[in-house]
């Protein structure tokens, strides 16, 4: 081999060590060093992830899982997003046991707020796992606001130790909840029902746009009565009020023990529908409620009529004269109001008469019945105006819309051929009803026309007696005659 040669070798088996040395290169760069390397995992994950802002307390449930063969997890600090305020004192544990367990107290290691620490966690090998509950305060978060659980977990059960060696590393994605603003909708009932008949009322939790959430756990309606009420029914006259949720959502099975009405329920701060809880609904139009006591025991009503509109009801409620309808039947007939001597039963002085509500008629003819039930041993004959021939004041509005509401044509015939008087709400009172004292006539069993002007008009058709059967107590009755096309309230 010449020296040429020689050389030319040389050269080319430079070359070769060369690249050979710059391809190790390459390949030791691609490897990691293994000084501080983190080699322990940890999952964690949250539910729900998709919150309403009602209600306004929720539970929420973390899994924490060590994900490593060899080393124990020991501690952990979880912090929720800043609109899901943790409670403290409502937390709970199981799958693991630990030393402390707190929600929202900052230790020595850590002062982060809104935050669960967990120390002395027994979290041996992979797939241990702590279940942790605990109770919040949601609201809906400003634009932008982070929505992510953010989590330290160590391997020191104290959490002290701070050192790269020491930290889980989490494995997989940052758990996260969102929460939208939502609402309670009532999407069946309630409805005008018959008292003590069970109705069947449907409550979803819905977005602001209506579509349903899936609603868990258990849900509470409160009762009202009143037009815009927010004053509770306590005792509710209603049982049935609370559900479990099924199918995301609530039904209730709600039902009535007390007649009246302006009842409606509600779903946190969604309000029903206004509802009665009636004495008797329609059966093929025709309406029968015997003796109702209105609960002292002084008296009670009852009530008959047919032609009534399907699904009405009949309320029969026993109420005081207002002051304004007082004093049209006084000024106009010297009316008083019935007394009980020598003292009043339950600090009562006053005999109510009957109210009745929420009916309606199908047909233009025809008419209503009520009668009074005042207690014998309770009926005062004291004074010349309250002999048998007691007056009773009437306010009375035409429920038929043909026959305007107003002064002064359409007034009904009273006593001694003196019309009723309109009594118009004003800012100090009144009603919108024609008030009068009624007059008498010899039967119950035709509508009269007292002055032939085109109008039928309510009157005091009979006065009788009427023993209760399960108390023995003797009652006089008053039976006043209500033509299809008045509203009426009755007093005494």
């Amino acid at each position: 081999m010449t020296e040429q040669v020689r050389k030319r070798y040389r050269n080319h088996r430079t070359t070769i060590w060369a690249g050979v040395l710059a391809v190790l290169l390459i390949a030791l760069a691609a490897v990691p060093l293994a000084t501080g390397a983190n080699s322990k995992y940890y999952t964690l994950g949250v539910s729900p992830a998709n919150a309403c802002s009602v209600p306004t307390e929720q539970t929420f449930t973390l899994i924490l899982t060590n994900q490593t063969r060899t080393q124990n997890l020991g501690s952990a600090n979880i912090t929720a997003p800043s609109y899901i305020a943790l409670e403290p004192g409502t937390q709970g544990i199981s799958g693991t046991t630990y030393s402390s367990f707190t929600v929202n107290q900052p230790d020595s290691f850590d002062s982060t707020l809104n935050t669960i620490r967990l120390r002395g966690l027994n979290l041996p090998t992979t797939g241990s796992a702590a279940t942790i509950t605990v109770k919040a305060q949601v609201s809906v978060p400003a634009a932008g606001t982070d929505s992510h659980w953010t989590s330290i977990v160590k391997q020191s059960n104290t959490f002290a130790d701070s050192g790269p060696g020491n930290l889980f590393a989490l494995s997989g994605l940052v758990p996260a909840t969102t929460v939208s603003a939502c609402h309670y909708a009532f999407v069946q009932g309630p409805v005008n029902a018959q008292k003590n008949a069970a109705q069947t009322v449907k409550v979803q939790l819905q977005t602001s746009s209506g579509l349903k959430v899936d609603g868990s756990g258990d849900l509470t309606l409160s009762a009202y009565q009143g037009i815009d009420s927010n004053t509770q029914l306590a005792p509710a006259p209603f049982t049935g009020l609370t559900s479990t949720a099924s199918s995301g959502e609530w039904s209730f099975s709600v039902v009535g023990a007390v007649s009246g009405q302006d009842y409606s329920l509600k779903a946190n701060t969604a309000r029903s529908s206004y509802f009665a809880i009636a004495d008797c609904i329609p059966t093929n139009g025709t309406c029968n409620v015997g003796f109702t006591d209105n609960g002292d025991g002084t008296g009670g009503g009852a009530f008959s009529g047919s032609g009534l509109t399907a699904g009405s009801g009949i309320v029969l409620s026993f109420e005081t004269i207002p002051a304004s309808g007082a004093a049209i039947c006084n000024a106009g007939w010297g009316w008083s109001p019935l007394t009980f001597p020598p003292q009043p039963p339950d600090g009562r002085t006053n005999f109510d008469g009957i109210t009745l509500g929420t009916f309606s008629f199908s047909k233009t003819t025809g008419f209503m019945k009520a009668t009074t039930y005042l207690r014998n041993d309770l009926f005062v004959l004291s004074s010349p105006n309250q002999t048998n021939d007691i007056q009773v004041c009437a306010g009375a509005a035409h429920s038929n819309p043909s026959i305007p509401n107003g002064p002064p044509d359409n007034a009904f015939m009273g006593r001694n051929s003196t019309k009723a008087q309109w009594d118009p709400v004003t800012s100090t009172g009144g009603t919108n009803l024609y008030w009068g004292v009624l007059a008498r006539i010899p039967n119950c069993n035709k509508a009269p026309d007292l002055n032939n002007d085109g109008i039928l008009d309510p009157a005091l058709c009979g006065w009788g007696t009427w023993t209760d059967p399960n108390t023995g107590i003797l009652y006089r009755t008053a039976t006043v005659l209500i033509p299809y096309d008045w509203d009426w309230k009755g007093g005494y």
